[in-house]
């Protein structure tokens, strides 16, 4: 697993909750600061038992000893190094070779196969090891690296947990194995996550692709919309537009029109033959916007010779377009500039194109991003590049918890108490992502002396050691004056909402991560304001990239606000940043993809979609939970009923099915960074052919949220949602779609605008109209979330919940949430005996794995004695005129008692309230006339996704 320290946080810091009160939260229940014999609880293995006795005792006994001073060298270098641009046109005979270590987990194979492809190249080496909790992840990584000779899997596997020891131990075994592949030459060592992607060090390039490709910024710093005013506001023409004549009936229309089929552009007269070079400079000219100022986009074309190539490409006799050469020539070219590179470079035109020419451009960027890296570490070979924390040591130890003893095992660091930092020591840390030569790594791995051995043995016992073993060894080794400050990497630190004691049900600490990239950060991978080498008439030697594009935006926009950019250089060359994560936002990784190699071709599938396997088939059904299950099994009659329902013809029988076992896939869809439900492939029969079909159904969640109508006053609140696994740092839920059971404990989130502070009453109603809590929250003017876990007692009822919000005892919004009732206990169905299929009656006589009745009344039936939390709400339910229902709550007692195929109906017709079967496709051939292949549709897991899919290597050395 990833890490992403140094640790924000004092051991003793708290987390907030959603009434404003601070809930302490202690560094750990576990710590054995006591002495040896303070032991966790019974749900430790035994062998975990001994040794945290053992390393107790060892601790104890060290106690008070004084440690031998080992001799060394310290001291901390101070080099510094800076990107040359220049340094790309003076490869060496003799440039380095990177063995690039990747450290991955989890289940995102696509984003992770989307970053190998950005960063392979045929002269490098890639070393790869998979968590070995993640087993689909390590079969989807052993397939696509048995394609490539300089990709390779580790052949042993360890738990990588966040803070642990095993991740030092991790990079020190694969430091060993590759200085033990004799026939890979590498130089330097590199490691990264599947949440890493590549960046540029030129700032130069930045402008010049704003030059070829100004869209690319468009996109970054304008919203859709903004675009839409920009490009096709019906002022832009005197005459009827297209959009005002119903030939393009609204704006994601009108985008499609100027983006994909430039000749239609919206700006275009109605009634005109749509000559292309005609319409484009038709609608460059007659812009109605103010003169922008001068020298503003003065690396863009000579204004003459843009006026003259729309004069040469208009037809003859076409009407207007000496008025139109005129009135550009008078209101500002920019405009008719803008829009024209716009074209050339959507539309694929050879209009303009000698101008390009004049860019001194040295190569694609496709080309320079693996030189660009080879040549500055080959012009610092014997450099090592990692970061330090940047505050004093004894602080860094302090909130680091170096002084701290921890062990790891049963995947936790326990904290066993104090310790002492050895003597002669200069200890420093920082960041565990680093680049080390191959020297150093082949001192780290074989050296016998004994700073390298002791460190070794310290470091073992020293949560998140990664973070500092390899800078306090290099530090105080014959390398120290090696050290470069700086990992060349840009860390997306938040430490507002990174810093939440988030991992604190694995290491005994309070510690900090950084937030995902998202595109409101896209300005951290560039400069504001470069000096590019070389000149042009075209190209200036000093040009504000960014500050020029926002000065125009403004001046064509000026009802839109843009943010203000510092002009201050950035010096410090970077390669890469983290972190990245699809299921949280794509649109960051597809505009640093387009940034860095072009964009796709026109058409290309799969761009905005992203799919994310949650589990499949050789898994196990222990990889899932009963309620998971209970709602794919669901899922799956859903799709088949959608399919019976709107696929066939009367009397055809051929689209109608019968479920057959369990799922064998589920993904998560996301398409433009919006969940769009779970994609499950499963088995049925066509009752045509009685022969087993395999289908991929796709279900979409329903809206449940709704503000009060009419609506109030109060506006504050945008959004309310509830589920399990908030993530505070990332502000959503892990659990996508909110998939709950009656054992599960919820959360409420709600999402605010700006305003005054105020309090708001949040009421909790079950199925049967039960008020289950209520609780006032505090909202600052400055609260963006608030989320909290009312204390209810389990189970909770089956069906579906809703959620009051109230301003002053004033509806203002509701949310419902489904809890489901269960059709699996403990990965078994829950059934009547008779119901039951053979091997079920083989493991229910023989080994007890079955469930009756007795066992569906306990898990339906709602808390004991019907009460959630000790105190009753029932007298608010005539204030909020909330009916209790006698007839409602009889209804709910017969439903808990129900089994087999009526347990199955009720968890549908629950299902079917706050979710849909949206479609339905075959994976192989089917007897369904009318059902659409798998490959064809563009929602499908097996639909083409080309941006993660991995091919042959092309002849320049890469995938992308």
């Amino acid at each position: 697993m990833a890490r992403d320290g140094p640790l924000g946080l004092s051991s003793s810091k708290s987390s907030g909750s959603a009434q404003g009160s601070v809930a302490v939260i202690k560094p750990s229940d576990k710590d054995f600061s006591s002495g040896p014999g303070s032991l966790p609880g019974a749900n430790v293995s035994s062998v975990c038992r001994r040794s945290l006795e053992v390393v107790g005792m060892w601790r104890w006994e060290e106690k008070g000893t004084s440690q031998k001073a080992l001799s060394v060298e310290t001291g901390k270098a101070n080099n510094n190094v800076q990107w040359d641009e220049d340094s790309v046109e003076f490869m060496p005979a003799n440039p380095v070779r990177i063995a690039f270590v990747l450290v991955v987990h989890g289940r995102a194979s696509r984003q992770l196969q989307r970053m190998f492809k950005a960063i392979y190249h045929k002269d490098h080496f890639y070393y790869i090891h998979v968590d070995k909790r993640s087993n689909y992840l390590h079969r989807q990584v052993l397939q696509f690296a048995s394609q490539y000779p300089n990709v390779r899997v580790t052949s042993w596997r360890m738990a990588t947990i966040w803070g642990g020891a095993s991740l030092l131990t991790t990079y020190l075994q694969t430091m060993k194995d590759l200085m033990e592949m004799s026939d890979w030459p590498w130089d330097f060592f590199i490691n990264l996550s599947a949440a890493d992607y590549p960046i540029s060090p030129d700032q130069c390039q930045l402008v010049k692709n704003l030059y070829l490709g100004i869209l690319w910024s468009f996109d970054l710093a304008v919203q859709k919309s903004q675009m839409d005013i920009l490009l096709c506001n019906p002022r832009l023409h005197a005459m009827p537009t297209r959009m005002q004549s119903g030939l393009v009936e609204g704006p994601e229309q009108v985008r499609t029109s100027f983006w994909e089929r430039c000749p239609e552009c919206c700006c275009a007269p109605a009634e005109v033959h749509f000559q292309v070079h005609w319409v484009l400079c038709r609608c460059a000219a007659i812009g109605k916007t103010p003169s922008l100022s001068p020298g503003l986009l003065s690396f863009l074309p000579s204004s003459s010779a843009v006026l003259q190539d729309c004069q040469s490409a208009a037809e003859p006799g076409e009407p207007g377009v000496p008025e139109a050469l005129e009135i550009a020539g008078a209101r500002g070219t920019a405009v008719a500039q803008t829009l024209l590179l716009l074209y050339v470079k959507k539309c694929g035109s050879n209009l303009c194109q000698r101008h390009l020419g004049n860019l001194p451009l040295k190569a694609k960027v496709s080309e320079r991003t693996n030189d660009q890296l080879v040549a500055f570490l080959s012009r610092y070979r014997d450099m090592n590049f990692l970061k330090s924390h940047g505050r004093d040591n004894a602080r860094f130890i302090r909130k680091q918890g170096l002084d701290r003893l921890f062990l790891e095992c049963d995947t936790h660091m326990w904290r066993l108490g104090d310790r002492k930092i050895p003597e002669g020591i200069t200890v420093d840390g920082g960041s565990d992502w680093f680049l080390l030569n191959r020297k150093f790594v082949e001192y780290v791995t074989f050296s016998n002396d004994d700073l390298v051995t002791k460190m070794k043995r310290f470091y073992s016992y020293t949560l998140l050691p990664a973070e500092s073993f390899f800078h306090t060894v290099l530090e105080n080794s014959p390398f120290c004056d090696s050290m470069v400050d700086n990992n060349l990497r840009i860390t997306n630190w938040n430490r507002k909402l990174g810093c939440k004691c988030q991992y604190k049900h694995i290491v005994d600490w309070c510690g900090c991560s950084p937030n995902d990239f998202k595109p409101a950060d896209f300005h951290r991978f560039q400069v504001t304001e470069h000096t590019c080498r070389g000149s042009s008439p075209s190209f200036p030697r000093t040009m504000p990239g960014k500050v020029v594009f926002l000065s125009v935006a403004r001046e064509l926009l000026p009802q839109v606000s843009f943010p203000v950019l510092s002009q201050q250089q950035t010096a410090r060359p970077t390669f890469f940043a983290r972190k990245f994560e699809a299921v949280v936002n794509q649109e960051i990784i597809g505009q640093l993809d387009y940034y860095l190699y072009g964009n796709y071709p026109s058409g290309t599938p799969g761009l905005r979609s992203y799919w994310e396997n949650v589990y499949e088939e050789p898994d196990g059904l222990g990889a899932l939970s009963d309620v998971a299950l209970t709602m794919f099994h669901s899922f799956s009659r859903l799709g088949l009923r959608r399919a019976e329902s709107s696929l066939h013809a009367a009397g055809d029988s051929g689209c109608r099915y019968y479920p057959m076992g369990h799922p064998v896939s589920i993904h998560l869809y996301f398409l433009a960074d919006r969940f769009q439900g779970f994609l499950i492939r499963h088995h049925a029969t066509n009752l045509a052919v009685s022969k087993l079909e395999t289908l991929e159904t796709w279900v979409m969640p329903k809206k449940v949220f709704k503000i009060a109508s009419p609506p109030s006053d109060f506006g504050r609140l945008q959004f309310s949602e509830i589920g399990t696994e908030w993530d505070a740092k990332e502000r959503l839920f892990r659990n996508f779609g909110g998939l709950l059971g009656p054992t599960d404990e919820p959360v409420g989130m709600q999402k605010w605008g700006k305003g005054p502070n105020v309090t708001v009453t949040v009421i909790w109603v079950d199925p049967i109209n039960v008020i289950a809590a209520t609780y006032d929250i505090l909202i600052e003017s400055s609260a963006e979330f608030t989320h909290y876990k009312p204390p209810l007692n389990l189970p909770l009822r089956p069906g579906v919940w809703t959620i009051k919000i109230l301003h002053h005892w004033v509806q203002v919004a509701e949310t419902k949430f489904l809890i489901t009732p269960l059709t699996f206990s403990n990965q078994q169905p829950i059934k009547q005996a008779q119901e039951l299929e053979n091997r079920w009656l083989f493991q229910c006589a023989n080994f007890g794995l079955c469930f009756f009745p007795e066992e569906a009344i306990k898990l339906h039936s709602g808390p004991p004695k019907n009460a959630y939390m000790e105190q009753s709400f029932q007298g608010l339910n005539p204030v909020l005129n909330i009916p209790v229902s006698a007839a409602r709550a009889d209804q709910a007692k017969r439903n808990a008692g129900l089994v087999g195929t009526r347990l199955d109906a009720w968890v549908d017709s629950l299902v079917s309230s706050v979710w849909s079967a949206v479609d339905v496709c075959s994976v192989g051939p089917t007897a369904c006339p009318v059902l659409q292949g798998c490959a064809q549709t563009a929602w499908s897991s097996l639909s083409p996704d080309p941006k993660s899919e991995l091919g042959p290597v092309k002849p320049d050395g890469r995938l992308r």
